[in-house]
């Protein structure tokens, strides 16, 4: 059995943030959401404890379960709004929602209306309890056993799916085997039961034209008798067998294979069939011949590479299918033809200048060529241009290899209007940051330079504490997101001209910790560093600051910065509660603030770069803040 502890000690690291069980308490009792929650309270189970969800209505039930994938357990009254209600919930979860990962345990206060063994028969529900039997022990052990169930559930899914998954990999498999390798079964008597497509492919027969007949409708006639035995004997022997046979496809093409022919065995060790893979060595037994290796280079050659030959002038004597193919002009339109046909307009005379000077030299010209097809297709050439002469040293052509670059410039293209909207993403991403803080601070009456100067007061701390440029950049550029908080605090109380009472303080305070709420969520580097500066910015270094009264370095040096940046330009600015400190004053407060609000390195780096403050706040001054958040 699980070991399950209701009272471990809590740890003294608040940030560390422990997975949770979601339980689903849906009543229309207040009592039983408070007596479920008191309860439980103290649960844990494997290291993890319970997160409550109260609703109070079938309805109210039903969107919450809709909306989160991630609760374990529902706690669920049969009569709220009606009399059925909590019989409504289950059916619509497991039917239209689909969802039998969740258990469902219903609670009843009137067993006596509601027949057990009729709920139970007939909705899909994991138990059914009254109200009267749960006590503490029984409800700790009804969630216990959902929880392991669920789990029990969920891992049966895991499995199901990796069943699913490895039987579709086989399945791609078989059918990667079937397209690709060349192979075929026959029974003793060289009967064919299968062929892959691949075979099918290469002899150009369909499946239903090769099964049931033999090999001997591929092997060519001309295959020699030794071979043949050869091979019957390992037949009759039912031996394995490797060797090199001559076929021929349907339409008569020769094909050369070496055969690799072995005999297979069921669990009984009964001889079930012949399994021949066969591996195309055509182009070796090609090899053999000169004449035909000539021929086929040849043709490999013209319909692969972009070639051309030109006279002296530049008129066309030669030009390869390839070359016809990207320029989608025919051969005899190229013919006798000039190279300018193909010159695209933009294309600058130096180039051709350079070229023509370094092969009427004798020298081989190696460059990329920009043309345009007989369509208007633009299209890139590698190309490397050979002066050829005979044997006695007299010019003959000049000869043009050329490679297709086409792909390889859009691709470059490409990669550089990426690398321009990537900056310009980072830039937007920075300018909505900006605004987001501004429109923190707007809601204040204050205006977005003040988020401004906080950003660049930010980075001058950070710069001369020792961070490197992109961390000081990064803390640059989330530090105008410390107020952001403020969105939710009412208008009353965030812009009220007096002191504020001390329940309208306590409201003010909850602004660092939405602050965190809305931003630490994000897997963006910038929003996890907003988050920690809007959630201790407030702290203070003797830890007497909030939401948690952090102290010395317990408060991370991003909200320790901030803090010091925050408090120099809100006292030097005008507020709707105060007017603006005098610069003495300010100084003063500071270094009576040292070690207490503030962190005293990072003060000492104040005032020994106070100037650096100075210039940013005369630069950053003041404007409407409408300029800003428009």
């Amino acid at each position: 059995m699980a070991k399950m502890n209701f009272f471990k000690k809590k740890e003294n690291n608040t940030n560390i943030k422990k997975e949770k069980w979601k339980i689903l308490i849906a009543d229309d009792e207040a009592d039983v959401h408070v007596l479920t929650k008191t309860v439980l309270k103290n649960y844990i189970f494997k290291d993890k404890t319970l997160e409550f969800i109260s609703t109070y209505s079938g309805e109210e039930t039903l969107e919450v379960v809709k909306n989160d994938k991630d609760i374990v357990l529902i706690l669920l009254d049969v009569i709220m709004e009606t009399d059925d209600a909590g019989l409504k919930v289950v059916k619509k979860i497991r039917d239209e929602f689909n969802n039998h990962l969740i258990q469902i345990v219903l609670r009843t206060g009137q067993a006596a209306d509601i027949p057990e063994n009729e709920v139970v028969m007939n909705y899909a529900i994991n138990d059914y309890k009254e109200k009267t039997e749960l006590t503490s022990k029984k409800l700790i052990t009804t969630v216990t056993t959902a929880i392991r169930s669920y789990e029990n559930i969920v891992a049966l899914e895991n499995n199901k799916k990796e069943i699913n998954k490895l039987n579709y990999d086989l399945k791609e498999l078989l059918s990667s085997f079937d397209k690709c390798v060349i192979a075929s079964k026959v029974d003793i008597d060289g009967k064919i039961s299968y062929v892959s497509e691949a075979f099918c492919k290469i002899f150009e027969y369909d499946q239903s034209e090769l099964i049931g007949s033999y090999h001997d409708k591929i092997r060519h006639e001309d295959q020699d008798v030794e071979t043949l035995i050869e091979i019957r004997e390992a037949v009759l022997l039912k031996k394995a067998w490797k060797g090199e046979l001559t076929y021929k496809s349907k339409s008569g093409k020769i094909f050369w294979a070496l055969v690799n022919r072995f005999p297979v065995y069921d669990s009984n060790n009964e001889f079930t069939n012949f399994t021949n893979i066969f591996k195309n060595i055509t182009q070796q037994k090609e090899v053999e011949s000169l004449n035909y290796e000539l021929n086929g280079l040849l043709s490999t050659f013209d319909e692969h590479v972009i070639a051309s030959k030109t006279d002296v002038n530049g008129q066309i004597l030669y030009v390869s299918n390839a070359f016809c193919k990207i320029s989608e002009y025919s051969r005899d339109e190229l013919l006798n033809n000039n190279h300018s046909i193909l010159r695209y307009k933009d294309t600058t005379n130096e180039l051709y200048e350079k070229l023509w000077e370094t092969i009427s030299s004798g020298n081989v010209w190696i460059g990329e060529i920009k043309d345009i097809s007989k369509n208007n297709k633009e299209y890139y050439l590698y190309t490397i241009i050979t002066p050829e002469y005979d044997i006695k040293g007299n010019f003959l052509s000049y000869t043009a290899i050329s490679q297709d670059i086409t792909p390889q410039k859009h691709i470059e293209a490409a990669n550089r209007e990426i690398e321009i909207l990537n900056l310009e993403i980072e830039e937007t991403q920075k300018d909505v940051i900006f605004r987001m803080g501004a429109i923190g601070e707007s809601r204040s009456k204050e205006t977005g330079m003040h988020v401004k100067r906080v950003a660049e007061f930010s980075k001058i701390l950070a710069k001369y504490l020792g961070m490197d440029e992109k961390e000081s950049e990064i803390l640059k550029l989330a530090s105008p997101m410390h107020d952001i908080g403020k969105v939710a605090i009412p208008d009353s109380i965030l812009n009220k001209p007096g002191k504020l009472t001390f329940e309208e303080f306590e409201v003010m305070k909850t602004h660092a910790q939405l602050g965190y709420e809305m931003l630490n969520t994000s897997n963006k580097e910038i929003l996890k560093v907003a988050s920690i500066v809007a959630h201790q910015h407030q702290e203070k270094y003797d830890g007497s600051g909030y939401p948690r009264g952090l102290k010395g370095e317990e408060i991370h040096i991003y909200g320790r910065i901030t803090a010091i940046a925050d408090v120099f330009d809100a006292l030097a600015s005008e507020r709707v509660y105060k007017k603006a400190w005098p610069d003495e004053k300010i100084f003063k407060m500071f270094k009576e603030e040292r070690g207490k609000h503030f962190d005293p390195i990072l003060l000492d780096i104040f005032f020994e770069h106070l100037d650096e403050f100075l210039i940013v706040r005369d630069k950053f001054k003041d404007v409407e803040s409408k300029e800003l958040v428009d």
